[in-house]
């Protein structure tokens, strides 16, 4: 577990994980759930510090253990194919009716 967990047992049958996980950062738990004699059950909820209301766990704040996490693309600030360029005048050439880009293409799209 995470530096920053605190595993408190508050019954017989319950465990509160108090954690602290870093800013932008996902925070791995695995639960094993010991089986005996009857019908294992399992509950997750969550709260915060500043509301003690306990909710249910949304389905989209669980990832699979494969998942990965998104990384943005960076565009390179610089490209070498627009330097020196004139977008007004592109613009221009784009939509005039001398080249008439604009009638079988479309921008963005």
């Amino acid at each position: 577990m995470a530096a920053s967990t605190n595993v408190t047992r508050v019954g017989e049958r319950e465990v509160r994980l108090t954690l602290q996980p870093g800013p932008d950062s996902w925070l791995p738990i695995e639960v094993l759930l010991a089986t005996g004699n009857g019908e294992p059950r399992l509950d997750v909820s969550w709260f915060t510090a500043e509301d003690t209301r306990r909710r249910p766990l949304p389905l989209r704040r669980v990832l699979l253990p494969w998942a990965k996490p998104y990384l943005a693309v960076t565009l390179a600030n610089h490209t070498p194919e627009l330097e020196g360029g004139d977008w007004e005048r592109g613009r221009k050439i784009y939509f005039g009716e001398q080249a008439a880009c604009f009638k079988c293409h479309q921008i963005g799209g």
